[in-house]
């Protein structure tokens, strides 16, 4: 009896890490495609606005899923940090508002590809000017065996990919009032 549980034991492991093994070769690859210089803008003064993101070959639900990236990774950075959701037209009364671009680009089921290109744009409402734009571009592509698929699902993908372009956005290096 001890000697078939014990058995079990082992195959449920080995089982577990050919698994792992065969799940670690999905490669993600991430990135900045524009090199920006820092934005003389202290994040933490005026009020700025969320834009509904821009969805080019993906569901509605990604709206909603980076709009909460937005708030819950740079709401302690960036002083009242509101989406436009939050607000009929007329009374905003922001200072600056993030438009994000997300556009799926290749999502393909024959190579087990993904690819995705994320725009992040900064407009400052009192000048009217474009202060920052960046590209981001994650990569996700299966490199391991061809008669066993199994790629990183595209909801994870999106996710990663989404809360790394904001982390990289709200990141101290874009903002030359941290950097004094």
């Amino acid at each position: 009896m001890k000697i078939k549980k014990h058995i079990i034991k082992l195959s449920q492991i080995s089982l577990l890490i050919v698994l792992f093994s065969i799940n670690s070769c999905a490669t993600f690859t991430y990135t900045n495609l524009t090199v920006t210089k820092p934005i003389n803008v202290n994040p933490l003064n005026g009020k700025w606005l969320i834009d509904e993101p821009l969805l080019n070959g993906l569901e509605s639900n990604y709206e909603t899923i980076t709009l909460n990236y937005y708030k819950n990774l740079l709401n302690h950075k960036f002083n009242n940090l509101k989406s436009i959701r939050d607000f009929n037209k007329q009374q905003t009364s922001c200072d600056y508002l993030i438009s994000t671009k997300l556009d799926l680009i290749k999502n393909n089921d024959n190579t087990l590809t993904k690819e995705l290109s994320i725009v992040i744009i900064v407009y400052d409402l009192n000048t009217k000017d474009l202060i920052f734009e960046k590209q981001y571009m994650s990569y996700d592509k299966f490199t391991g065996f061809d008669d066993i698929p199994l790629p990183s699902r595209l909801s994870r993908f999106m996710n990663l990919s989404i809360e790394k372009a904001i982390k990289d956005f709200g990141n101290k290096k874009n903002w030359s009032y941290y950097l004094k």
